[in-house]
């Protein structure tokens, strides 16, 4: 509305410069120019019409008027059009209060009650029904949107006055053969040139006396004519008479009360209250529904639709009760009472409006959470009489433990508990209680539990389901996770998730999560644990490289099972025959280990499931070099000189021997003759090598040396006399020895004994 005010505010002070530059033409200008200044201020005023640019293109919504005169329990049409720049297309158009863009055809307070009348192309007027002064308080605004993203638009507001129907009448007090004016008047300006209609003793006077004036005029009064009860009505709100106004003798009806709300399945009493000149003596009472064009109404009581379900009481004096009972819907009606006299007088009294309704829950809010606050409203067509008492039930019996005011019953902070099948009722009207409104309370998941199925510890290759379970409204969907070390790993998005041909890597723990629109819960963790028979069987020796002979070993069998392994069983296998059985236990130990405890050993591991074999593992026992002998080639015992011999040492060792070394021994000594990786030590035969060799033969366990072998060269005579003396020597040291020890062995003898 910025924008509009100040475009006009713009031209307006142009156009009032415009009228100051005329003022030196004269005063007649002058005064002609203010002419047009008031009128064009009072069409934008009183038009209602404002007119906005938009980008540069025009928006507006124009009103026959912002103040809108309302005849009170009727209804009453606001005219109104709109404008807005050609090519678009209306998206959405809507009447709403000043306060706040709902529109009023879905506010509970308007629902059923305004009608729109336009075409929603240009015309947008509105007709609100149903008037009280509650809707006085209330300003209205209509707003329509384009499909242009800018072409959004309210118009103006305008505000709703009530008024009722009043006669009076002039001159007071009114004497036969007066000139008597009766005026129908209103505390506001009623819209759209109303038509008024008069009525004596509720009957409409002749077409006559409709008129657009409010007066009706009676030139002479004629007392048996024209006396009576008078009253006027606008056309199309006849259902909304002023109240009668007595004109000298008169004949009335009334109703107490004039409007009556009932409850369909009971029953109603229509009280009137009449009087008649005394003049008159009352023949028949009647009531009729409608008076049919130039014949007498139908009695009510001999009417079809009525028979059985109504009677009269009266006193034939001045009242009379219709009692109607098991009403139905279509039982609402307009409903007049008529006397008759015997002197041919009548008169008949205006409508009595019986409304016949059903009772209706209404929730609000429609959705409702945990914790919220609850209003459920026993609603009604119309108001019903006399005060009723409501009653309210969950799933079928009454509730005590819950506030209820008039026709509302509140839930604070809702709970479960409170949820369930709730109606109403009026007291002594119980047993037509009203249609049952299901009350769900939505709340977040809850007692979520995780299970496995089938329970216990599943075997390899078998099928599992984990099921989540949760108590939640609306219903919860579900997401597994599995807990690694550090984190949580997403395993499905469903309640129930199965492993089919389960392995060991999906054991583990798992939980779930409910989650709805509400909120979420977790689980606590349920375990799978996957059974299998042993596999990856494996033996392993400590220590593992060079183990020596004498020294202590373990071997020891692992294997990946579940449930653990139950029995460990130790074989060693050798070449070409059976495997031998050893010991049982994880681990099998070998003290003082010896080259014979070389070879090929494995395990086997058991558990309930079954059993699996280790690979072979080859126990591999170092020693040092043994059995070293010295060899020589060719074995002649005379070699000559000149000639070549070739000495090989050999030895038992593991690991092989990485060295041997030769020596001669001499009379002087023991001579290194060199160290070699092979076991071959070849000589040419020349004067002086000959003597006796030995080789020492070395591997990273140890060394041992061989016996000696001689190389003897026969044509050396001092070789020969030396070889004969040491020989002899020899002799004759052997011979002292075996002397000693018979010697030593009969001394030890005598002794003993």
């Amino acid at each position: 509305m910025n924008k509009y005010k100040q475009k006009h505010s713009d031209f307006y002070q142009k156009f009032l410069l415009s009228v100051s530059a005329n003022t030196r033409q004269g005063d007649a200008a002058m005064s002609f120019m203010k002419g047009d200044v008031i009128l064009m201020t009072l069409f934008y005023v009183l038009s209602g019409a404002f007119v906005e640019q938009i980008d540069g293109q025009d928006y507006s919504v124009t009103y026959a008027s912002n103040n809108i005169c309302g005849l009170r329990g009727s209804f009453v049409d606001i005219p109104c059009t709109y404008s807005y720049p050609s090519g678009h297309q209306i998206i959405e158009a809507f009447w709403h209060l000043k306060q706040g863009r709902v529109d009023l055809s879905q506010d509970s307070r308007y629902q059923g009650r305004v009608e729109y009348l336009g075409d929603k192309r240009n015309n947008c007027s509105l007709r609100i029904k149903n008037l009280s002064n509650r809707y006085t308080r209330e300003q209205y605004r209509f707003r329509f949107i384009t499909d242009d993203s800018q072409g959004k638009y309210s118009g103006s507001e305008v505000s709703l006055t009530l008024t009722d129907l009043h006669v009076s009448v002039r001159p007071e007090p009114v004497k036969k053969g007066n000139e008597v004016t009766l005026t129908c008047s209103t505390t506001c300006s009623l819209s759209n040139n109303p038509t008024y209609i008069w009525y004596r003793n509720s009957q409409p006077l002749s077409y006559s006396h409709i008129t657009s004036s409010n007066t009706l005029s009676i030139p002479t009064f004629n007392v048996r004519v024209d006396a009576g009860y008078y009253s006027c009505a606008l056309r199309g709100h006849e259902g909304h008479p002023s109240p009668s106004v007595c004109v000298l003798s008169c004949w009335s009806v009334t109703y107490t009360p004039q409007s009556i709300c009932a409850l369909k399945g009971s029953s109603v009493e229509l009280h009137s209250y009449y009087t008649y000149p005394r003049d008159q003596t009352i023949m028949k009472t009647l009531w009729f529904i409608t008076w049919p064009h130039n014949r007498e109404p139908d009695d009510l009581i001999d009417d079809d639709n009525y028979q059985g379900r109504v009677t009269y009481t009266g006193d034939n004096k001045n009242s009379h009760t219709l009692s109607i009972s098991n009403l139905t819907v279509n039982d609402s009606n307009k409903y007049r009472f008529r006397v008759i006299s015997q002197e041919g007088e009548m008169v008949a009294g205006s409508d009595l409006h019986l409304s016949v309704t059903e009772l209706q829950v209404v929730m609000s809010p429609v959705t409702v959470k945990e914790g919220d606050n609850v209003t459920l409203t026993c609603n009604t067509t119309c108001s019903l009489s006399n005060n009723p008492t409501y009653i309210w039930y969950r799933n079928s019996q009454p509730v005590y433990d819950l506030h209820n005011t008039d026709n509302q019953l509140a839930i604070d902070s809702v709970c479960t508990k409170d949820a369930g099948k709730y109606s109403c009722a009026v007291k002594r009207h119980e047993i037509h209680s009203s249609p049952a409104i299901t009350l769900s309370v939505r709340y977040a998941p809850r007692n979520t539990s995780a299970s496995v199925r089938p329970s216990g510890e599943p075997v390899e290759g078998s099928s599992v389901t984990l099921t989540c379970s949760s108590d939640a409204n609306p219903p919860a969907h579900y997401t597994w996770y599995k807990m690694l070390n550090d984190r949580s790993s997403q395993a499905g998005l469903s309640q129930n998730h199965s492993f089919t041909n389960i392995n060991s890597e999906q054991s583990g723990l798992y939980y779930c999560v409910a989650e709805n629109e509400i909120g979420n819960d977790t689980s606590s963790v349920v375990q799978i644990n996957v059974t299998y028979a042993p596999r990856n069987t494996s033996a392993s020796v400590s220590p593992s490289v060079d183990i020596e002979e004498g020294s202590s070993v373990t071997l020891t069998c692992s294997s990946d099972a579940n449930p653990p392994v139950h029995n460990y069983t130790w074989y060693r296998g050798r070449h070409g025959s059976e495997s031998i059985w050893l010991a049982q236990g994880w681990s099998y130990s070998i003290t003082n280990i010896s080259a014979e405890h070389s070879g090929l050993y494995y395990c086997k591991a058991e558990n309930n499931l079954g059993a699996s074999k280790s690979n072979g593992t080859f126990l591999d026992v170092f020693y040092s070099p043994r059995m070293t002998s010295a060899s020589l080639s060719p074995s002649d015992d005379l070699h000559h000189e000149g000639n070549s011999v070739t000495l090989t040492c050999s030895s038992d060792a593991n690991p092989p021997v990485h060295t041997y070394t030769w020596y001669r021994k001499t009379g002087d000594g023991t001579v290194l003759l060199g160290t070699e990786r092979m076991p071959n030590l070849t000589l040419h035969l020349v004067s002086g090598v000959d003597g006796l060799y030995h080789c020492e033969a070395q591997n990273k366990v140890g060394s041992n040396n061989s016996t000696a072998v001689r190389i003897f060269l026969p044509d050396s005579g001092l070789r020969s006399t030396i070889l004969f003396s040491a020989l002899g020597a020899i002799l004759a040291v052997i011979l002292l020895l075996v002397i000693v020890i018979v010697c030593w062995r009969q001394v030890t003898t005598e002794t003993y004994f």
